[in-house]
């Protein structure tokens, strides 16, 4: 493997080595070589206290990224066909997890308790590979942007209001279970008037058991009846409930209509529309894929707690290790522990043409910097990247590296980072605009920003080593310009 060849793809926190290891084997899985025409079969998993980087060849990427884009130019991609795939695999999913959130799992003897978490390990696999076609059809190179940002320059659409529509017309139109969740509270805040008398419900009571694995991410924590309180909080602030119920009810009518009357008089295709309709689609199913993980995260969890119990070992072992380790330890057999949980504290795991092996601890930081490829940045004062969602703003920079800088984020700043994630809602609530290094459009800023109607700027490669807290910036995501004023 020669050395500074990767590229760094994704940078996350919160984060353990097995649920990362298990989401990114989804690049080679035969699902993903089916609909992409080739598999990523190298890269590399850098991680330190639960915060992890993931990154590989940047030509490999480069070139799956456009051998997609290839086949859908030729009309050999059934975006449907993919959704279906989704939907097959998620209930399974669902179902398996449902049975581990409602079953009595301590009463299932250990062998039936690993027959379970290989079923699910089968399911995720394939979830993964088939969700990871639409992020390989955008990120970091753009190639579905492009193809959107093409057809309109060809209906003579002016620069000033591409982004704009780009924005309107790659946005989903299927209701998401936190779409869902939004409304079931808003309904909730209606029906009792007060923070008090929603307290005090039986209906926040079962609200909270229906929902609280929504945002757990890779390793949670899950949402506490205190969590769902706050947001309700929130509701009440912003006085006519009744108003933004009403608006949250219309919203996916509302964006049909705004899209039908915009392909109209653009007069755009059956065949052009096609690219726009794949745009929403990957978008709406890159959040349901998400949504799954959450389930499939919680209930993992839920298994290495009670497999932990069993064979007295704590959870971050299962955290950190290999499914072939974990069957080891179940089976009986000897397992590395204390290697295992050193891991968490800092480890370097290389897939090289699909066989993985882990760095020796002393060596990490040293062949980790050997690996990436050099970036050479010019500054000039402003940075331009993709739309995600269109406006203006000005404000100050707030560099988010984790979700621990949550704190820091006030009214009004731009939250500047690599790439958002679940973990950082509460501080894009606050926030006025979002500006990021990665992303594409199904990213989860470009998801979020519409769901807020915030200005987000995606795809910038630097802004987060540019840009300083403080800094004041005008995000014009009109343009896709960052500006710094001072």
């Amino acid at each position: 493997m020669k050395k500074h060849s990767f590229k760094i793809l994704v940078k996350e926190s919160n984060i353990n080595f097995h649920n990362w290891h298990t989401t990114a084997e989804g690049f080679h899985h035969p699902i993903f070589r089916k609909f992409v025409g080739t598999v990523i079969p190298n890269w590399i998993m850098f991680i330190e206290q639960d915060s992890g980087q993931w990154g590989t060849i940047d030509t490999e990427w480069q070139n799956a990224g456009e051998s997609f884009a290839k086949r859908m130019e030729a009309g050999k991609i059934d975006i449907f066909d993919i959704e279906k795939k989704h939907y097959e695999v998620g209930n399974k999913i669902r179902q398996l997890t449902d049975f581990v959130y409602k079953g009595k799992i301590q009463a299932i003897s250990t062998p039936q308790l690993l027959s379970i978490l290989k079923q699910m390990w089968k399911h995720y696999w394939y979830l993964s590979g088939i969700g990871y076609i639409a992020v390989i059809s955008d990120l970091g190179h753009g190639y579905l942007m492009g193809q959107l940002s093409k057809i309109l320059l060809q209906k003579k659409v002016t620069a000033d209001k591409i982004h704009t529509y780009q924005s309107l017309l790659s946005s989903p139109n299927k209701k998401t279970l936190f779409w869902q969740e939004q409304l079931e509270l808003l309904k909730l805040c209606d029906k009792f008037g007060s923070i008090q008398k929603l307290r005090d419900s039986k209906g926040l009571d079962k609200h909270v058991q229906k929902w609280f694995w929504l945002n757990y991410g890779y390793q949670g924590p899950v949402w506490t009846k205190d969590d769902f309180l706050h947001r309700a909080q929130e509701i009440f602030k912003c006085g006519n409930i009744k108003k933004t119920l009403s608006e949250h009810q219309r919203y996916f009518k509302d964006l049909v209509s705004k899209q039908k009357a915009l392909i109209k008089k653009l007069e755009i295709t059956k065949q052009e529309n096609y690219f726009f309709e794949t745009a929403r689609l990957f978008t709406f199913l890159k959040g349901y894929r998400i949504e799954m993980r959450h389930r499939y995260s919680f209930a993992l969890d839920r298994i290495f707690l009670e497999l932990g119990k069993r064979l007295h070992l704590p959870l971050n072992f299962f955290r950190y290790a290999l499914k072939e380790e974990i069957i080891k330890a179940v089976t009986k057999k000897t397992v590395p522990n204390e290697e295992i949980l050193k891991r968490r504290q800092k480890m370097l795991y290389i897939l090289d043409n699909k066989k993985g092996k882990f760095i020796k601890f002393k060596n990490t930081d040293k062949i980790f910097k050997a690996l990436l490829a050099e970036k050479k940045i010019e500054f000039t004062g402003q940075l331009s990247g993709q739309v995600a969602y269109p406006g203006k703003a000005t404000g100050k920079v707030k560099i988010m590296a984790h979700p621990g800088d949550v704190a820091k984020i006030k009214d009004g700043d731009i939250l500047v980072t690599f790439a958002t994630t679940p973990d950082f809602l509460p501080a894009m609530m606050k926030a006025a605009a979002y500006v990021t290094d990665q992303g594409g459009v199904t990213s989860h800023a470009a998801i979020t920003a519409r769901e807020m109607k915030k200005p987000c700027i995606i795809g910038t490669q630097y802004a987060s080593k540019v840009f300083k807290d403080g800094n004041l910036v005008e995000v014009d995501a009109n343009k896709g310009i960052v500006k710094k004023i001072s």
